[in-house]
């Protein structure tokens, strides 16, 4: 059991061992002086991926837009102007371009098990 639970913590400390190492070569990679300024460049990294996933397969539809312009400077000769949004839709698709309510999350290639 000793021999079970040795490894196990070095097992934990090479995993933490691994992070360091990471973070470290995270920060001079990036030029960043502290630890928590490289974590941040690594989340804004991820989250521009994920957006950019997301967004890559978003379709927005807008139709009849109303747009309204009201004149108050020329007085007496005033006008107003405007245009109707009749119906906005938007949709998110899967890599093939189907559009359903649900995706498999088990194909999605950001996912890891």
């Amino acid at each position: 059991l000793s021999d079970v639970l040795a490894s196990e913590a070095s097992v934990e400390q090479s995993i933490l061992q691994g992070f360091e190492e990471l973070s470290y070569k995270t920060r001079v990679a990036l030029g960043k002086d502290d630890e928590k300024s490289a974590w941040d460049a690594i989340f804004n990294a991820w989250a521009e991926r994920v957006f950019a996933y997301v967004f890559e397969r978003l379709e927005l539809t807008l139709v009849n837009l109303h747009v309204r312009f009201e004149d108050d400077i020329s007085g007496a000769a005033a006008y107003a102007a405007g245009v109707t949004l009749e119906r906005l839709e938007i949709k998110s698709a899967t890599d093939q371009w189907s559009y359903s309510p649900f995706v498999d999350l088990t194909e999605s290639p950001y996912i890891r098990k």
